[in-house]
This record gives structure tokens, sequence and C-alpha cells, in this order.
């Protein structure tokens, strides 16, 4: 929306002052025009690329963290489930509810013990789980354990603490079974990906999310590239209301085609590299007839 701004004050002005009028009657096209224009968005695309695999996975890391940990306290009452993720190591399945990275600690795990028929035999739960270092490991606190020796006979002991070292990961490790797509980088969804499919489970709901890191960053570039025939409406019109409209209308069009697509990707509907560049694709499309247009005679 800046670069949309940005665009419809420039080219609107020299519209609505006629420049661009004086300027294209000397044989200038208007993709001659606004190179320098469509050349900074294409590279503000990238810049957001590379922002979405530094900054921002972190800052929406931590805007979770402080959002339900300091200010729900969620971590505390225990319905914190917006983060459930689950992982395997071996013949033993894990599950937790929240990893909270300041305090290297895992809240409300779960540990499930298998047998060959895979069943469950053993189940230790967990109110807190913390990292003590990289030969202790893992360290759980206030345990339930229960062993399911018969179908209708459990029996249940309690501990204070107790070390997992079953658990091989570090913490840093943990940030990749956030499931929310918005929380991780390119490479990190991909790994993520590549983890969950070694575990057996389903994957193809994520493809979308991750073509989408490389896609949506480029909607800089479309909606400035179907802006422009927009800013030029003041020339003919002298009101620069309707092309702000206009192009406002189109900027939302965007998000709204975007986001459908993706529906229609993690669905399994269309496939997922369709999915995650179809609002591109189509709006591109559109804004470059629509430039094609622009270069007729007014």
């Amino acid at each position: 929306f800046a670069m949309l701004m940005g665009t419809m004050f420039t080219i609107g002005l020299l519209s609505k002052n006629s420049e661009m009028t004086a300027m294209r009657s000397n044989g200038l096209t208007v993709f001659w025009l606004t190179k320098p224009i469509l050349y900074t968005a294409l590279a503000l695309s990238f810049v957001c690329i590379l922002l979405n695999e530094s900054i921002v996975p972190f800052c929406n890391r931590r805007v979770e963290e402080i959002y339900n940990i300091d200010i729900k306290k969620r971590d505390e009452k225990g319905t914190f489930d917006k983060d459930n993720f689950w992982w395997r190591e071996g013949d033993n399945f894990f599950s937790a509810v929240l990893f909270d990275s300041r305090t290297s600690s895992v809240h409300k795990l779960s540990k499930f013990y298998l047998n060959k028929d895979f069943l469950i035999d053993k189940r230790t739960d967990s109110e807190k789980t913390t990292w003590v270092n990289s030969q202790l490991g893992w360290n759980m606190k206030n345990i339930t354990e229960r062993k399911f020796e018969l179908v209708e006979e459990v029996s249940t002991k309690n501990f204070e603490a107790l070390p997992a070292p079953e658990i091989t990961l570090a913490p840093k490790d943990f940030f990749s079974f956030k499931s929310e797509p918005e929380t991780m980088t390119f490479m990190e969804l991909l790994s993520f990906i590549k983890a969950q499919k070694l575990n057996g489970l389903p994957v193809k709901r994520y493809y979308p999310d991750l073509f989408s890191k490389l896609a949506f960053p480029f909607i800089v570039f479309v909606i400035t590239l179907i802006t422009i025939p927009f800013a030029l409406i003041p020339a003919r019109t002298g009101s620069m209301a309707t092309s702000f409209m206009s192009a406002l209308s189109i900027g939302f069009l965007y998000y709204v085609i975007h986001s459908l697509s993706l529906a229609f990707g993690k669905a399994e509907i269309w496939p997922a590299l369709l999915a995650a560049f179809a609002a591109n694709i189509l709006l591109a499309s559109v804004g470059l007839v629509l430039n094609l247009g622009s270069e007729a005679p007014s």
C-alpha cells in the first residue's frame, strides 16, 4: 500500500498537471516513463523476501510469546493450545502445548511409549520441561507417569523431577515445530515439512504456504503495475478520487484472490504452486493489459 499510494501520487499529480500528456506527446511511452517506479517496486519485492527470511518470522514468534505468555498467561492456565505440536523419536511420540524460547522450556509435555503392536504401554506427563545444558539435556518437573498394564488396569506414579534422555532435540530445534507458517522462514518451513513427512504425517496443506513465501512479496510489483493505468485517469478527468478508489479496490482484491487461492491449494483442489502464484499471474496479466491500453491516445 505504500507503493500504491506513492505511485498514485507521483503519476496522478503529473497527469493532473498535464505533464504526463506533454511527455507522451513527445513520443515517450507510459512504460518508459514509469520504469524507475517499476524497478523500485521489483527491488522492494526482493527486499520483502529478505525480510521474510530474517526479521519477520522472529518478530511473529516474539509477538505470539508476548501475547500468550505475558498478557494472556496461558502457560499458567494450561489453555494455550494454538501451538500444540507433535514429534517422533524412534518408537516414542511427544506432544507439547507451548515452547518458550526465553526460558528454553516446554510446557505440558507428554511422552507416549509404544509397543510393537503400536499400543501405548506408558504415558508420562510433565507440567514443565526445562533445558539444562548440552550434556544433561532436558529435565522434567511435576510428573505423572501412567502404565497401561492391562486393558482396564492403569498404575500411576508421581515424581517431582526426572531427566528426559529420550528427547534428543535442543531448544533451537523446537522453532521448526511451530505449525504457523508465518513464524517460519522458507528454509525452516521446508525442513518442517520434511520432518513431518518422515514422521508419516500429511504435509500437502503446507506447500501452498511454502510457495507463498516466494509469491506474496511480489505483491509490491504487481500492485504497482496495476496502479499505473489508474493513476493516469486525472489526465482525462482532472480528479484523483476515482483513481484512488479504483487502485485501493484492486489492492484489496489481490488479498481476496490470494487468500482464496491458498484455501483451494490447502484443500488440494488446486496444485500448491498454482495456488500460491494465482493472484500474481491473474493481476499481473490484468495490469499488463491495462498498461498496453493506456498507451492509446487520450
